[in-house]
């Protein structure tokens, strides 16, 4: 495959050709399509994690460990006040000792009068004014993680306060897997025909992938030029841990399908979904780089960045996070489909005391200004009819 406009080598007589991959995918129904809880559990089952890398705490943030963090002593050591105030014994409350919230508590006390508490008379005598018991205001030791005790555990993320948990453990250094680096290729169609919907799903999908931290690059390709969209995709695999096409399954027998059945296995089909469209996955040149392909104009791929793209990116990073939805009532009737539907809505005020969704388009091609507007993606089952009032699963959309 060229790489930045070199042309490969040609294998010699002599060479022992690998052999290739196969990609057991589950069938597809009657009408030639696949469910996609069904076929995003396969492709997730076909990634690997990223090889793991040692890095500083600070640079670790945001990122999924991949190994279990144990307390070598107690968490905190020793016991510590909670607030500013008057470390005494609850016994013989002889011991008067000013303590800072955090500090370890001095000898022979075990209970912190808070400051707001105390008043000190005429005669320099502390008074208390409100009741205190034995251990109040005290946070003992091993309270946060006892000796031996799991600190974190392969897979966590390393959010801010997991990170300050484990300063507080003594780590600075951690084993974690690195953020995935995508390639978004925006599989242009001719000139006249429909371009605006190719560039729309890949900023989308571009968009959306920076928004979550992750590293990506986009570049388009034309749909109908074979040895154009092989040489950039082979190109690209230099960089990318994911690539993402946008576009170019369309027709049955598309250019797109037959360059990446050239390089790698590759499984295409229609998932039971709308909007939705034609779907591939497959693991791409010599280090089986995956190789997400999914419809290109806007809704189509916000469902899929959702429901695929997102997921195989945090398996990526070792995370195993699923797909995260809310009930809400809606607030208007939704026609039943013979699939599986997603529909933009808006939160609003219900008069349940929750949020309830309104939809802001039936089902199929969605305005663009209700894209713009939805809070949330409504996931309405294969023939089901969601009457108002009725609870629909929602997938939360970033702004």
């Amino acid at each position: 495959m060229a790489l930045f406009g070199r042309k490969g080598t040609a294998p010699s007589g002599d060479e022992v050709e690998t052999p290739r991959r196969t990609l057991a995918a589950p069938p597809a129904d009657v009408d030639g399509r696949r469910g996609l809880d069904e076929h995003r559990a396969w492709v997730l089952s076909m990634i690997e994690p990223l090889a793991p890398l040692g890095l500083g705490l600070a640079d670790a943030a945001g990122l999924y460990l991949c190994e279990d963090i144990r307390a070598d002593t107690d968490l905190p050591p020793v016991p510590l006040a909670e607030t500013d105030g008057f470390a005494i014994s609850a016994a013989s409350r002889a011991t008067t000792t000013p303590v800072g919230a955090g500090e370890p508590l001095p000898a022979g006390t075990d209970t912190v009068v808070p400051a707001w508490l105390c008043a000190v008379d005429a005669a320099g005598v502390l008074r208390v004014t409100g009741q205190v018991c034995q251990g109040d205001w005290v946070r003992p030791a091993g309270a946060d993680a006892a000796v031996g005790e799991h600190v974190a555990r392969d897979g966590d993320l390393v959010s801010p306060r997991r990170a300050a948990l484990l300063a507080q453990a003594g780590y600075d250094r951690l084993l974690v897997r690195p953020r995935a680096r995508v390639v978004v290729v925006a599989v242009d169609r001719p000139a006249g025909e429909r371009p605006a919907a190719t560039a729309s799903g890949s900023a989308l999908v571009t968009g959306a992938l920076r928004q979550e931290g992750v590293t990506v690059w986009r570049v388009a390709v034309p749909a109908g030029d074979a040895e154009a969209v092989a040489e950039t995709i082979g190109n690209e695999l230099i960089r990318a841990d994911l690539v993402v096409c946008c576009g170019g399954l369309e027709e049955d027998e598309s250019v797109l399908a037959g360059v990446l059945a050239g390089m790698g296995p590759l499984d295409v089909v229609s998932l039971a979904i709308e909007p939705g469209g034609r779907y591939g996955f497959g693991l791409v040149g010599e280090e089986s780089v995956p190789l997400l392909a999914v419809p290109a104009t806007a809704a189509a791929a916000l469902v899929a960045h959702l429901a695929l793209i997102r997921p195989v990116v945090q398996a990526l990073g070792g995370a195993a996070a699923p797909v995260t939805t809310v009930a809400h009532p809606v607030t208007h009737a939704l026609p039943g489909a013979q699939v599986r539907q997603f529909v933009p809505g808006s939160l609003v005020p219900h008069r349940s005391g929750a949020s309830g969704v309104r939809p802001l388009a039936s089902r199929g091609v969605w305005p663009a200004r209700a894209l713009v507007a939805a809070d949330v993606l409504m996931d309405v089952p294969a023939g089901h009819v969601i009457r108002p009032g009725d609870p629909v699963a929602c997938w939360p959309l970033q702004a």
